[in-house]
């Protein structure tokens, strides 16, 4: 999807500020969370976890936290990464990964389709701190509570771009504080303002808004910000924007009724907004979602 596409390095850049931004925000109020709690505590999720981390490109990076208790094979944690796999079982212990979210070899075509490209398997080494190639395919490896396992699209020879396995921890640990501090009756965080934020999150680390909930059957973000993004997307430039990078990423859908961050352009001004700040989040959200962006807005925020 070309918007997705456009948005997720500029996402990318903008985790850390929006997990952080949740965090300070979320902690002074009240979330509802004694219900959260009872369904998710952060110990009961963390001490099971095996972090799957993905690259699809050298920057497009994403984290996947699989609860286990008892060692599995790495294939058996990347299948229950809630990815969307494909891969080839040719016998003996020989396993192709030929997809992972539509990115590689897809039917009809075979799964080791591109001569240059494969998806490199990998494991993280805390001693070293460094990724390494276990030798052995992700059928014969054992992966254990607290491990990290990395899946590389590129070639085999290539040097290593994967980000490193304890970074891409720690934001598989905040992004699980996020969905501990979900409200699991409206699916928000108390506020669209933090909302929006978490969508932001979530969206950088390809996480559908439809689909971020505690448990199955809770409600998800995307329930709440259909509900509420039109009073919010109303009330100001900054606002439509950053809810429109958040659903561009997170791949939901804009309610007809919110005013898109183009309707907030003013000829007279030149700009979305006399506040910098405001225009910014305009011309992120604008190219987040496809609209054309007036050359004279980028020239009044370089003025700002």
């Amino acid at each position: 999807m070309p918007t997705k596409k456009l948005i997720i390095p500029i996402i990318t850049s903008t985790l850390i500020c929006a997990l952080l931004l949740i965090i300070l925000n979320a902690e002074s109020r009240r979330i509802h969370s004694a219900q959260a709690e009872a369904l998710l505590s952060p110990e009961a999720y963390k001490e099971s976890n095996v972090d799957i981390v993905v690259q699809f490109e050298p920057g497009e990076d994403i984290v996947r936290g699989v609860r286990i208790s008892d060692p599995v094979s790495g294939l058996d944690a990347l299948l229950d990464a809630e990815l969307d796999i494909i891969y080839h079982d040719s016998g003996a212990d020989e396993i192709s990964i030929c997809a992972i979210n539509g990115v590689g070899c897809l039917p009809p075509e075979p799964c080791l389709c591109d001569a240059e490209r494969i998806w490199n398997y990998r494991q993280w080494n805390w001693m070293e701190e460094s990724w390494q190639d276990p030798g052995v395919g992700p059928i014969s490896t054992t992966v254990e509570i607290g491990d990290v396992e990395g899946w590389r699209w590129g070639p085999p020879d290539a040097a290593e771009t994967l980000p490193p396995g304890d970074i891409m921890v720690s934001v598989s640990n905040a992004l699980d504080w996020l969905k501990i501090k979900q409200n699991t009756v409206t699916g928000g965080y108390e506020t669209m303002e933090n909302s929006s934020e978490v969508l932001l999150a979530v969206g950088s680390n390809d996480h559908k808004a439809v689909d971020w909930r505690q448990q199955s059957y809770t409600t998800p973000l995307g329930e709440y910000i259909t509900t509420f993004s039109p009073s919010y997307a109303n009330t100001s430039a900054e606002s439509s924007g950053k809810l429109g990078t958040g659903i561009a990423a997170a791949d939901h859908c804009w309610s007809p009724t919110a005013r898109s961050p183009s309707e907030y352009y003013s000829p007279t001004l030149g700009a979305y907004s006399i506040n910098s700040g405001y225009n910014a989040w305009a011309i992120l959200g604008s190219l987040s979602m496809g609209q054309s962006v007036p050359i004279t807005a980028i020239n009044t925020l370089k003025s700002q």
